[in-house]
């Protein structure tokens, strides 16, 4: 994924130019990339973790981490940086990197501090008792 968020970045404006040649668009297109680009770093540390999370049957703590990231940071910062503050479309970015960000930290923490192990193995020996 860090490769793969390198060549958005690096590449941001080539990529943005197979789909428009207007001037204005591949501007924003091109930044458009390269946050998602960025972003990739989390996404990199968000699905391993959160998917090691519902395997072991913690499916509240990915839940929870898209839910405040995405209220919270992609529509709420976003909305706060960009409106009320004045930041424009800057404002729009830093809310979605932000959200990602917080994805990751919170399945991170979840995987951490959680009680994930304890119920996989309980689940696992409730499983054994159930005749096939």
């Amino acid at each position: 994924m860090g490769l793969a968020g390198a060549v958005l970045v690096v590449g941001a404006t080539p990529i943005a130019s197979v789909f428009t040649d207007d001037p204005e668009t591949l501007g924003h297109a091109a930044a458009f990339t390269e946050i998602f680009g960025v972003s990739m770093v989390f996404f990199g540390i968000f699905f391993p973790f959160a998917g090691s999370l519902r395997g072991a049957g913690d499916t509240r703590t990915p839940l929870y981490a898209r839910s405040i990231g995405t209220f919270g940071f992609m529509l709420g910062v976003s909305y706060l940086l960009a409106i009320p503050l004045e930041w424009g479309l800057a404002g729009i970015h830093v809310g979605i990197v932000t959200s990602y960000g917080c994805w990751a930290a919170i399945v991170v923490v979840g995987y951490v501090r959680g009680d994930w192990a304890e119920r996989a193995a309980g689940m696992m020996k409730e499983r054994e008792s159930i005749p096939d």
